[in-house]
Order: C-alpha cells, then sequence, then structure tokens
C-alpha cells in the first residue's frame, strides 16, 4: 500500500516537473525571440542613425565649403 502511494506521488512530481520545463522553455523561447527582433531593431536604428549623421556631415561640409570658397 505505501509503494503504491509513493509510486503515484512520484508520477505527480514527475508530471509536475515535465509541465514545469514544458512552460519554461515555451518562455525561453519567447525570451530569445524578443532579443532577436531588439537586436534588428537596434541594427537598424543605428544604420538610421548613421545616414542622420553622414547627412549632417555633408550638410556643414557644404556650408563650411560655400562660406571658405564663395564668400
Amino acid at each position: 500500500m505505501a509503494e503504491a502511494t509513493l509510486e503515484s506521488r512520484i508520477r505527480v512530481v514527475e508530471q509536475q516537473i515535465n509541465t514545469h520545463e514544458a512552460v519554461c522553455a515555451e518562455r525561453y523561447a519567447g525570451i530569445l525571440k524578443s532579443a532577436s527582433d531588439m537586436k534588428s531593431d537596434v541594427q537598424a536604428l543605428n544604420k538610421l542613425l548613421t545616414k542622420i549623421g553622414l547627412t549632417l556631415l555633408g550638410g556643414m561640409l557644404a556650408i563650411l565649403a560655400k562660406l571658405v570658397f564663395f564668400s
């Protein structure tokens, strides 16, 4: 009788552990996807900021050239 109770308790614990592991695996997959999405968003933002910076630098260079050579 005690063995049957022990075995059934072990089965319940094993089932709970398996369920917990499945939930954690799903959460971990979501975390990895979120991190990947954030990484791609940051890369896109870096490209945009680089373009803006180069545009501003070119504009300032054009203004400086105009002031130096055409004034």
